[in-house]
Parts: structure tokens; sequence; C-alpha cells
């Protein structure tokens, strides 16, 4: 008994400090992204919903589905106008 409560007692601080929480002041809404591959156009979408990953998010747009993209290839707005682009179309 005291064996399986000492455990606990060591396991439960290193469930908590391996928490992926950021805390503090910001915005998740994001509603549009700008996508380009290296040496590619840049593409603008609309985005329905994301999920952010390892090395990359995941996003379900409007009219193309699912699609995963890695760091560095993608910026997350919530503005009508891209900030890198300004006024662009949607796809």
């Amino acid at each position: 008994m005291k064996k399986s409560l000492f455990i606990l007692a060591a396991v439960a601080p290193l469930c908590l400090a391996g928490c992926n929480m950021n805390v503090g002041l910001g915005s998740y809404s994001f509603h549009y992204v700008h996508a380009q591959m290296y040496g590619g156009e840049p593409v603008h979408m609309k985005i329905a919903s994301w999920k952010d990953d390892d090395g990359g998010i995941e996003l379900r747009t409007e009219k193309h589905g699912t699609i995963l993209l890695g760091d560095g290839t993608y910026a997350l707005y919530d503005q009508e106008d891209c900030p890198l682009c300004g006024e662009v179309e949607y796809r």
C-alpha cells in the first residue's frame, strides 16, 4: 500500500509538469491561412477549424477538406486581408 501511494505521489507532479498549455494573453481564433511552400505561390484559404500538432498544424478548410502544414509554411490570421499580401482571393 505504501509503495503504490509513493509511486502515485511521484508520478502526479510529472503528469502536471508535462502539460502543453500556453498560458497568457492572446487569441487562438483564426479564420484564414496564408500557406506557401518553398519556391511556390502563396495560397489563401478560409479555415473551418484547426488543431495544433507537433511540427505543424492540421486544418479543416471550407472547400478543400483536411490539410496538414508543417512549421514555416503557413501564417494564420483572423482578419479579411492577409497581413503578408494584402487583399487576396480565397480558395
